[in-house]
């Protein structure tokens, strides 16, 4: 059995990327509630990919991974933070709630809409399952069980990109599929 070896630099180098981790989620968990759910699986995945990259095994499948994944985390960061808002005030003469709807900026609505009809659609199957109606299960086990349905469109998308690299960089050495039906070689004349 080959033993692991990691050296002092390497410990203190995994310490700093889980302090940096934890430091981002809490942030997140500061901006809005949904935001760390959707974020950070995303970005812990793209980590691992960043690291097969740093570590020399830069494959174009690990390039478009990250490039892509990167992006759908961002697309679902950019949403929640840029999309529709509304902000509960009290109306001052009257004394009443109100709700004051803010539109979003930056393109941040459309991320939105896309966003919140992925989750309707995987909130509708999430109710489906007899303990997530259930009162006496803690908001914790609920959390449990939304994360891997907002991680499954960005580790897709992920994925996609990685496929996409590779086949890309497979035309581009020749190895692609021959879509003329003549032999690849030296031209005749």
């Amino acid at each position: 059995m080959k033993r692991l070896r990691i050296s002092f630099a390497g410990l203190m180098a995994i310490v700093g990327v889980i302090a940096l981790n934890l430091a981002l989620a809490r942030f997140l968990w500061g901006c809005e509630e949904k935001l760390p759910l959707g974020v950070m699986p995303g970005a812990l995945l793209m980590q691992y990919g960043a690291f097969r990259l740093i570590r020399g095994r830069g494959t174009p499948f690990w390039v478009g991974f990250v490039a892509a994944g990167s992006l759908a985390v961002a697309s679902f960061a950019w949403g929640t933070i840029f999309g529709d808002r509304s902000e509960i005030a009290v109306d001052p003469p009257t004394g009443r709630i109100v709700v004051i709807p803010k539109p979003g900026s930056l393109g941040g609505e459309q991320m939105q809409a896309a966003w919140g009809l992925y989750g309707n659609l995987a909130g509708a199957q999430l109710e489906r399952w007899p303990f997530f109606s259930n009162p006496n299960w803690s908001n914790a086990l609920q959390y449990v069980a939304i994360v891997p349905f907002w991680l499954l469109p960005q580790l897709l998308l992920a994925l996609l990109g990685g496929l996409m690299a590779v086949g890309w960089r497979r035309a581009r050495r020749g190895h692609g599929a021959n879509i003329t039906g003549r032999k690849r070689g030296r031209r005749e004349l």
